[in-house]
């Protein structure tokens, strides 16, 4: 991975949802089913949210995020540009949202995978 960890920034929420809508590009019109960014509607509910930008581009290539839903349960977003999947990205975002669900005691994380998007 040529790519580095850093907490999201509000600058970074365009790029973020660029990243959404070129792998999920059938949901930018259907506000029933799928809102792009639907993650940064309260900036209270996120528990953690980073990003990952290719070292030497500043290109943002990925997103992490979790949200707590309940008490020590978490839901969790994640999601990596197609031109930087499986190349360690996707799991350097878990490992340090791991690390975040660890530190505030988690019991339960959702997460949810699209059938199309099997990995």
């Amino acid at each position: 991975m040529i790519a580095e960890l850093a907490p999201f920034e509000e600058e970074h929420r365009e790029a973020v949802i660029g990243i959404e809508n070129a792998i999920f590009p059938e949901y930018q019109n259907d506000s029933v089913n799928w809102r792009a960014g639907q993650q940064f509607d309260d900036p209270t509910q996120a528990s953690s949210k980073y990003v990952a930008v290719e070292i030497n581009r500043d290109l943002l290539v990925g997103y992490g995020a979790i949200r707590a839903t309940h008490t020590h349960r978490y839901r969790l977003n994640l999601m990596v540009s197609s031109k930087w999947q499986r190349r360690g990205v996707g799991r350097a975002l878990f490992a340090k949202l791991e690390e975040d669900l660890v530190a505030l005691q988690a019991i339960s994380l959702q997460a949810r995978v699209r059938a199309d998007k099997a990995a």
